[in-house]
C-alpha cells in the first residue's frame, strides 16, 4: 500500500513538472511572436 501510494505521489509529481514544463514553453513561444510580430514598436516604446 504504501509503495503504491509513493508511486501515485511520483506520477502527480511527474505530471506536474510536465505541465508547468509546458505552461512556461507556451509562455515564452507567446513573448517571442509578440516580439518578433511588434519589434519596431517595442523598439520605439522603449528608448532608454
Amino acid at each position: 500500500m504504501a509503495t503504491k501510494k509513493r508511486k501515485n505521489q511520483e506520477f502527480r509529481n511527474f505530471t506536474s513538472g510536465i505541465f508547468y514544463s509546458l505552461c512556461i514553453a507556451l509562455v515564452l513561444f507567446l513573448a517571442t511572436l509578440l516580439v518578433l510580430k511588434l519589434g519596431p514598436e517595442i523598439s520605439d516604446l522603449v528608448t532608454l
